[in-house]
């Protein structure tokens, strides 16, 4: 949503032109800036850049601590442009409009001639505008052909940077006087008057559509309307306490991985990997971009599809690339190497446990232990195997034998270990028994 274009005060480096589709932007020297440049770490301060109504824009110092503060002389609303001297560096500041940036999967040449023919034909759109809700309110400006995707991805016109707001979380229009939104099969859901939406829902001007659990938009058509969107209760646009305690869900303990917890909704389907694109980011090397994929069907089947380089281990084993494993209503944790772990959660207790446990491998291996066979069961199995009981059509003596060791190894297992070494004494003594029988019978009969 702007252009930045970077000079510096070095007398060696030229202009660097940055464009940026993020409402709001921090340019600064640090490591949590959306715009990073190397020139300015030595100031106490940031700049942050916030989209208004139409192509205007508010600037403000950011101090780096919060402790700092940095200087005002710059802050303030442009309308369309404003040059900035930083002392390292000077910026020159553009807003774009957000129906000129270029659409998903558009080709460049094309989205070149659209853009050029827009800008000669149209003026800057000033509304229809979403508001997002906060301090100093966020406003996206629309065009009523072009609805706008609203998530984290950096394809999104609206694009946030909340932990709850998925990459395409959702997709919001204007026709017909009125607005309308989509949820896209959000992880954590898209609420309008307190009731969580399902597809395409109509919504009037100024009413609150709650994004996940924190972020509130508003559509909106006049700038009245932006001031009593920011006057709004917000009891109007909380989540009920029954959505929030919604199971299963993701939940994951180290600090690597963002979010911590996500609610997995029927009908879809939750990535996770190490690209921020993910709906659970792993911000660790060798976590794959694309690592693997939780999905839950409309009727609540759950299954897990592994699409890394190295695998993905979990209670019952390891899953292989391009492996699907079902997931019953157990919990699971999956593995992903470097003490970072994810588990599948289905009641409150399972994911205190998980979190007490500080994200063990083995929370719940203890919990799903198989039940001990029945060593008179499988003995009764071995001596029907032996006898050749089990021998019907189709089977040879061949898989009889393999059938045979078989069984006696889970006899075995069954055993006690007072029973183990009985039965390891008797497989012993009967052999030696028998052949000093042999030698004793064997002169008698020359």
């Amino acid at each position: 949503m702007f252009a930045l274009e970077i000079g510096f005060q070095d007398g060696v480096s030229r202009p660097v032109m940055v464009f940026e589709r993020r409402p709001q932007a921090i340019v600064g020297g640090t490591e949590y800036a959306h715009v990073f440049v190397e020139d300015m770490r030595a100031l106490n301060f940031q700049l942050r850049l916030l989209r208004e109504l139409g192509r205007r824009f508010r600037c403000k110092a950011v101090g780096v601590r919060d402790e700092t503060q940095g200087p005002k002389n710059f802050e303030g609303v442009y309308d369309g442009t404003a040059f900035i001297d930083l002392g390292p560096v000077k910026l020159n500041v553009t807003a774009l409009d957000s129906d000129l940036i270029v659409r998903d999967g558009e080709p460049p040449d094309r989205a070149g001639v659209r853009v050029l023919r827009q800008v000669c034909a149209t003026s800057s759109p000033l509304f229809p505008a979403v508001v997002v809700r906060g301090s100093t309110p966020l406003v996206v400006s629309f065009v009523n052909a072009q609805p706008i995707y609203i998530g984290r991805s950096k394809q999104c016109a609206l694009r946030l940077d909340a932990a709850d707001v998925s990459a395409r979380h959702a997709r919001m229009g204007y026709e017909n006087g009125e607005f309308w939104i989509e949820d896209l099969g959000s992880t954590n859901g898209t609420f309008v008057n307190q009731q969580q939406i399902s597809g395409r829902v109509s919504v009037p001007a100024g009413v609150p559509i709650v994004l996940g659990r924190e972020i509130s938009i508003f559509g909106v058509t006049s700038e009245d309307q932006i001031a009593r969107a920011a006057s709004i209760p917000s009891e109007m646009y909380k989540v009920p306490a029954a959505v929030q305690d919604t199971y299963p869900v993701l939940l994951a303990i180290s600090e690597v991985a963002r979010p911590a917890r996500l609610v997995i909704q029927p009908g879809s389907t939750i990535k996770i990997g190490r690209d921020p694109v993910n709906d659970m980011w792993l911000g660790a090397p060798h976590v794959s971009r694309h690592h693997c994929s939780v999905i839950m069907t409309r009727d609540g089947s759950l299954s897990i599809l592994d699409q890394s380089t190295n695998g993905t281990a979990y209670d019952g084993g390891v899953m292989k690339r391009g492996d699907s494993i079902d997931v019953p209503d157990q919990p699971m944790v999956l593995d992903f190497g470097g003490n970072i772990t994810v588990a599948v959660c289905f009641n409150q207790e399972q994911e205190q446990a998980f979190a007490a446990s500080h994200g063990a491998v083995n929370t719940f291996i203890k919990d799903k232990q198989p039940p001990r066979p029945d060593p008179a069961r499988e003995l009764a199995e071995v001596v029907g195997t032996l006898a050749g009981l089990n021998v019907g059509e189709g089977r040879d003596v061949g898989e009889t034998r393999r059938s045979f060791v078989e069984r006696l190894v889970r006899l075995y297992r069954s055993l006690s270990i007072f029973g183990r070494v009985m039965l390891l004494f008797i497989a012993v003594a009967l052999p030696l028994l028998a052949a000093m029988v042999l030698s004793l019978i064997v002169p008698l009969l020359r």
